[in-house]
């Protein structure tokens, strides 16, 4: 037996998914798109008896339809949220793009350097620009660094480790 293509089962992000409007009303237009975690939110549908089931979805960039994945991800904001600081971060809103910087390098399973925080975060050019000068901004005042190896760090000194 060998292997012809391996399939990632450790649930690092980013990954692959398929635009198809799975759980939701609506077709979706078959895009492929590189998904991560901020990519995600939960959705909840409750039927006739009361009782709620839960989902992990993610809105395509393309033509906006929302898709339920089979992944099971806990502290995952709900959709409100999500879009909240969606918009928020299209509004240039420093705190919530710090805020967005500070829990990914958290959250992160594996070190980030600045272009994989921005990368995560965005596809806009814009708000890629936004997301770098206040991550210059964290590095100016020491909030974070920069290590030999590119990626970026909460300073042990920071307000910011002690959450």
């Amino acid at each position: 037996m060998k292997i012809i293509s391996k399939v990632n089962n450790n649930g690092e992000y980013p990954k692959q998914y398929i635009c198809t409007g799975k759980g939701n009303d609506g077709f979706g237009c078959g895009s492929t798109l590189e998904i991560t975690k901020e990519d995600l939110y939960k959705t909840s549908h409750t039927d006739y008896t009361g009782d709620t089931a839960y989902f992990t979805t993610f809105m395509c960039i393309n033509c906006g339809v929302e898709t339920d994945i089979d992944a099971r991800i806990h502290d995952l904001p709900n959709k409100q949220t999500w879009l909240n600081r969606k918009r928020a971060l299209e509004d240039n809103d420093k705190e919530v793009i710090k805020n967005s910087i500070i829990q990914l390098l958290k959250n992160s399973e594996v070190p980030v350097t600045g272009l994989e925080i921005v990368k995560r975060l965005t596809d806009d050019q814009t708000i890629a620009k936004n997301i770098r000068d206040t991550l210059r901004d964290l590095v100016t005042t020491g909030e974070v660094y920069i290590g030999l190896d590119w990626h970026v760090k909460i300073s042990k000194t920071s307000n910011l480790s002690q959450d």
